[in-house]
Order: C-alpha cells, then structure tokens, then sequence
C-alpha cells in the first residue's frame, strides 16, 4: 500500500530494516502476510467497455516485493552457475543466453 515515491524518497532511511525483515523471512522461510497483498484489477484489452470479457485481471503486488523476489533470483542463479549446476541446455532464465542463442546451439546441432 506504498506510494513508490515514499519508497525512492525514504530508501536509505528504510533499506536496513527492510534487510533485516526480509532477512528473517528468508531464516524463517516465510513471508509476512502483509506483502502477499496484492490488488486485483481490470485492465481493458480493447473492445467493448460494457463486456466483462474484454478486460483482463492485473495483480498489483507490493514494490518491495518485487524488489526481493529479483534479488532472490539473482542469488539462486549466481549460485547455480558458479557451482555448473545448470544443464549446459538452458538458455531461458540464464544471463547471457536467450532463445537466440539456444536456436544457434540447435542449429548447430543439427
């Protein structure tokens, strides 16, 4: 229920209490309920206004969240590549490759 100006205006202020809390979620291997909330809401696809099938539903999730969840992600993946845990197949996900490359890779293959 953040404003995201309150959080770029307050970051320094609030970023060693928010480590400490989302350190303990991680210790804990829960996440606090209040940043589960997230706000559902209609987004028009074109068409009709009238017709409820012409909108689609957006989940609006907490900012620090999102924040989070992309420094998880870059710790789980930095630990799978140092430790070459990773099938040398994967390209989705992983820094430095992309469908790209993995057409290259199967390309090549073949």
């Amino acid at each position: 229920g953040l404003p995201t100006i309150f959080l770029k205006n307050t970051k320094v202020t609030i970023a060693k209490p928010l480590t400490i809390l989302l350190r303990k979620s991680l210790d804990e291997g829960k996440i606090p309920e209040f940043f589960k909330l997230a706000y559902v809401t209609p987004i028009h696809k074109g068409g009709s206004k009238q017709q409820a099938e012409n909108y689609k539903p957006v989940s609006l999730t907490s900012h620090v969240m999102k924040v989070f969840e992309r420094v998880v992600k870059k710790i789980i993946m930095r630990h799978l590549i140092e430790n070459q845990k990773l099938n040398k197949d994967q390209h989705g996900f992983v820094p430095g490759r992309s469908t790209h490359t993995q057409l290259l890779s199967h390309y090549n293959d073949i």
